[in-house]
């Protein structure tokens, strides 16, 4: 499909040439409301002249005058021609160029908003952490539900890394609710502002002919068309760092005002996206020195801007400056989470040799225009298209040369800018779509102005409103082809509907889940998390509030036998969690509800509704898995460099080492075991004064039974509460230990957890 629409855009680009040819060879002229001689009569009035350094065929005469000539030569049609007379175009529209502009934005209005709960075919977690983040925060007084008044940024799991697109969705949710089309439509006419504001760099700064070509060309880029179709983040910070490039050329060129708006659209950027902060402060900097003598010219001429701009700076600086206060580390923990190598035990020359390696591959036009690329989820790309629209590459690297031409011009040097700082949000992790997404900026520019170039030699053969309204055509066509593309293809693109693909069917399963509730409305229904991330998430946007509805899977029941009546229980399972309930001897009777199974795109099942019971052997079956689930593990791990000896608590995340390699980022989890036990012994007797513990989130108590070389056997008990998130605690032993120490042995007991439960170790440090 993808070659037949390059193919498609080729043969247009074609006819429009072809057009032209004859159109020129016959001598033509093109007459829009008007006859051959109202056509030979026209010419611009004083009130309609053309603009200073634009040519007279982009200047539209007012429907009027089309309608009075057409009175005076056809009598017969006055009537009809007194309906015409009452319609003028208002004057900022009458231009075609501003026609055309208009008509881009509506291009990519109806391209971006037809269909958003249809395509992209998922609705992610981060999607809907948007609004459910701007519903507690109205819920909780304009706090973040710890007592914060309008926070900085919104906790996403475990970042706190959402705040620009959360405040976007307080009044749309206070309007309308929980909507996935509401959701996605925020940003995508925040997307389309950004967009339009492509075209008027080029109109007012650039003050390039074809001007408006730069909407099209932004709003056909596949990466963009894509994620300013989604409720993620991203495209606010796409979108307001092109408002600043706008305003900060405006403040270059003619309108130093303009200073603090780009100050402020920086901002928006800056607190969008956390990757984009790097990039917006580098962006900024770089701005600085590039026209230091500008600068220097005009604050010094105009102090008053001086002490504006920094009141304003000071401003939009604040927020970030109290979050830095309060989180000073969180900058490391994120990157932690992330697994950047940044964070990694490994040499600096190692560090910097990746960067410099992920900073290139962000510039690398394979990565942008090959069709497809093995780096980037399937759900960030839309297959065959490539990031980038291949068949402009060589506009862009036309642009691109022009640019080095004209690097002395301030305009010139920004779009350079602008392309040198995209990759720096993929740098500190991996280069991956979402992390470099403002590459759409530059690119859009460069092709645009390599285009306009082209078209601008063409224009000196052919009339400007043809090859105009010819490359508009072009264009608009394409776009709406790839939306036509996107929604009849798009959710067969790809296969892999699961969690490591394009987890799909939030939308879907909670739609059915509904229709059950309507049709049965005793019934409980556990729905798996095991398809998507944080489905806890899509719950409260799909089903608030309803107490009859609750995420698990069928692993909780093959785990421990658990209240399973089939008359009022649904288990809505993924195809391979119901085959190996199927297989499983604790089960028995299976019913499919066939009527409410729910179908990926490309006609396979993949949820069943499921009512089943446990067999007659299930219990002795339980018993036994308890027993062996309750026999302690024992190995070797390394304590301060030295081989010691361990018996604990059957785990089922993390290797044993993870207690004791230093890095509270790892873990070890007890299968059912609470406390959590171990027990060390060393290999000689050795000096101990206490211990270091790193557990997750919890009240707990530790009890910490020491055997010395000389028999004796002191004990310590101690309890925690309210310590805080995955907290570290000192427990140092109050009475010191007679002797060297033998062995010890340390049980973490969650003090909430009724029975059995998963204990959390993050570090155990022995002193």
């Amino acid at each position: 499909m993808k070659k037949v629409l390059y193919g498609a855009l080729v043969a247009m680009l074609a006819a429009v040439d072809v057009t032209l040819y004859f159109w020129r060879r016959s001598g033509g002229r093109l007459a829009l409301l008007r006859d051959k001689d109202s056509a030979r009569e026209e010419s611009p009035t004083p009130d309609h002249a053309a603009a200073p350094g634009r040519p007279d065929s982009l200047v539209a005469v007012p429907v009027t005058q089309y309608a009075s000539r057409n009175i005076a030569q056809h009598p017969r049609g006055t009537h009809r021609s007194l309906r015409v007379t009452r319609y003028s175009l208002p004057a900022w529209l009458r231009p075609l160029d501003m026609q055309l502009f208009v008509l881009a934005g509506f291009v990519f209005a109806l391209t971006h908003l037809i269909g958003l709960d249809r395509w992209p075919v998922y609705f992610f977690t981060d999607e809907a952490m948007n609004p459910l983040l701007a519903a507690s925060f109205i819920r909780n007084g304009f706090t973040d539900g710890a007592g914060q008044l309008f926070p900085t940024y919104f906790a996403n799991g475990s970042f706190l890394s959402l705040s620009t697109s959360v405040y976007a969705q307080v009044i749309p949710y206070v309007l309308f609710g929980f909507s996935v089309v509401v959701t996605r439509a925020v940003p995508a006419l925040i997307a389309l502002s950004g967009t339009l504001a492509i075209g008027l760099v080029l109109r007012d700064i650039f003050t390039l002919r074809f001007w408006w070509i730069g909407t099209l060309i932004l709003s056909i880029t596949p990466a963009w068309f894509l994620h300013s179709r989604t409720a993620f983040e991203h495209p606010l910070w796409v979108a307001f760092y092109a408002w600043f490039l706008y305003f900060y050329l405006r403040y270059r060129t003619d309108k130093p005002r303009h200073l603090l708006t780009a100050f402020v659209f920086g901002a928006l950027s800056f607190y969008s996206y956390n990757g984009a902060q790097l990039g917006i402060v580098a962006t900024g900097v770089l701005l600085l020195i590039s026209d230091a003598p500008y600068h220097w010219r005009t604050l010094r001429r105009n102090p008053k801007l001086l002490i504006q701009a920094a009141i304003v700076l000071t401003l939009v600086a604040l927020p970030f400056l109290r979050f830095y206060a309060d989180h000073s580390d969180e900058t490391f923990k994120h990157l932690r989470i992330l697994n950047s190598y940044w964070t990694q035990p490994i040499s600096t020359d190692e560090k910097i040799n990746r960067l410099v390696q992920e900073f290139a591959f962000g510039l690398n036009p394979d990565y942008w225009y090959a069709p497809e690329n093995t780096r980037d989820l399937i759900r960030h790309q839309m297959k065959g298209y490539g990031l980038l629209v291949p068949i402009t590459l060589p506009f862009a690297v036309l642009g691109l040369l022009i640019c080095f031409r004209r690097i002395k011009a301030s305009p010139y040097r920004a779009v350079l800018i602008a392309l040198l700082i995209a990759p720096i949000g993929g740098v500190l992790v991996q280069t991956l779509v979402p992390r470099v997404l403002v590459m759409v900026i530059p690119a859009a520019l460069l092709t645009s102005i390599g285009l306009i170039a082209v078209l601008e030699l063409v224009a000196k053969r052919w009339a400007y409103r043809p090859l105009a309204i010819g490359a508009f055509a072009v264009l608009a066509g394409f776009n709406l082809l790839m939306l036509n593309d996107a929604l009849t293809n798009g959710p067969t693109w790809y296969t892999d509907y699961g969690l490591g693909g394009l987890q799909y069917g939030g939308q879907q399963i909670f739609e059915e889940v509904k229709q059950v509730l309507r049709e049965s409305p005793q019934t409980r229904i556990i729905v798996s998390p095991t398809w998507a991330n944080g489905t806890d998430a899509l719950l409260q946007f799909f089903a608030p509030n309803e107490a009859r509805v609750q995420m698990g899977n069928i692993d909780a029941f093959m785990f421990s036998q658990l209240p399973l009546d089939d008359n009022t229980l649904l288990l809505v399972m993924t195809i391979d969690e119901y085959q190996r309930a199927n297989v499983d001897p604790k089960f028995a009777n299976l019913r499919i509800e066939d009527a409410h199974t729910v179908k990926y795109p490309d006609g396979r099942d993949g949820f069943y509704f499921v009512r089943l019971n446990y067999s007659a052997q299930a219990r002795a079956i339980f018993a036994e898995e308890d027993a062996a689930r309750r026999r302690p593990e024992e190995g070797e791990v390394i304590v301060d460099g030295q081989t010691v000896r361990a018996v604990y608590s059957r785990l089922d995340m993390g290797p044993i080492a993870n207690a004791f390699d230093g890095d509270p980022f790892t873990l070890v989890r007890t299968v059912v075991d609470n406390p959590f036990v171990i027990m060390l012994t060393f290999p000689e007797p050795r000096t101990l004064t206490g211990v270091t513990l790193t557990t997750g989130t919890m009240d707990f108590n530790a009890a910490i039974t020491l055997t010395l070389a000389n028999g004796e056997t002191p004990t310590y008990n101690r309890n925690y509460f309210q310590t805080g998130p995955d907290p570290t605690n000192d427990f140092p032993f109050d009475a010191a230990p007679s002797g060297p120490v033998k062995t010890i042995a340390i049980a973490i007991k969650d003090l909430n957890a009724i029975g059995d439960a998963h204990l959390h170790v993050r570090e155990i440090k022995l002193r």
